[in-house]
């Protein structure tokens, strides 16, 4: 069954209209027609089974009209997890925001690190956002997940650390053979939490200041495993061990 998004304000729980990108893929990429069955979500843990009823105009101006069948429960991660990522290299962001929106992130926080490469492309960061909100949509999309990971805007280390206060946990992963495993950190902690944040580096890891300035903000230093892992399967990493330990695919908590 196709999936497509609509945008919060224009749910409905009885027929809803698809303009824009979302009609042309879903029409002209997907190949949907008339009479086919598809899920409508809001990324916000909304989501309805509808049947496309008709189509109007062409290109842009092409609208597809979506009669609900049955609205589907409402889902959202239990535990929601904020993911405070320092830039890494190349195009790697957004393999991790790919990832990491599969798993069920609740946000991710692009942060500017001593020792981020990463340079702003002519239209700035807000571009390389931009991009990345796409990239988690169609993860979304793709896995059928009715939630959506806010991006947030490329901040300073100190401004993510801000956001990261408010959670009941934090960690911040370190390649320090002294940090304890991040399943033992877990398992003392319990099983239960609303929110959790995960304060990852980039290549090279934080500086030790900047480690001890997250520290100081209320994170617990936790290893990844022996081997060094590349800022994205450190990220991922961390996502899925949280996942499985805090269960929060299990919806109807």
């Amino acid at each position: 069954m196709h999936n497509a998004f609509i945008l919060p304000e224009e749910w409905s729980s009885s027929a809803m209209e698809l303009r824009g990108d979302e009609a042309r893929h879903l029409i002209s990429s997907v190949r949907a027609k008339v009479g086919d069955a598809v899920v409508l979500f809001d990324g916000k843990g909304r989501s309805a089974a509808c049947r496309i009823t008709g189509t109007e105009g062409r290109g842009k101006g092409l609208a597809v009209t979506c009669e609900v069948e049955s609205v589907l429960p409402e889902r959202k991660p239990s535990t929601k997890l904020t993911l405070i990522q320092a830039l890494p290299k190349g195009n790697r962001m957004d393999v991790l925001v790919e990832k990491v929106t599969e798993l069920g992130a609740w946000e991710v926080v692009p942060v500017r690190t001593d020792r981020v490469e990463k340079q702003p492309g002519a239209k700035g960061y807000g571009g390389q956002v931009e991009r990345w909100e796409r990239v988690a949509l169609s993860a979304a999309k793709q896995c059928g997940s009715p939630w959506l990971p806010a991006i947030r805007p490329v901040q300073s280390l100190d401004e993510g650390l801000d956001a990261a206060r408010k959670a009941d946990l934090i960690i911040v992963g370190v390649l320090d053979s002294k940090a304890r495993p991040l399943a033992d950190v877990l398992d003392e902690y319990g099983r239960r939490a609303e929110s959790v944040a995960v304060v990852t580096g980039p290549e090279g890891d934080l500086t030790p200041q900047e480690i001890e300035r997250v520290l100081e903000a209320g994170a617990k230093p936790v290893s990844f495993g022996g081997l060094v892992l590349r800022v994205e399967t450190a990220a991922i990493y961390a996502a899925s061990v949280l996942k499985n330990h805090f269960r929060w695919d299990d919806w109807s908590r």
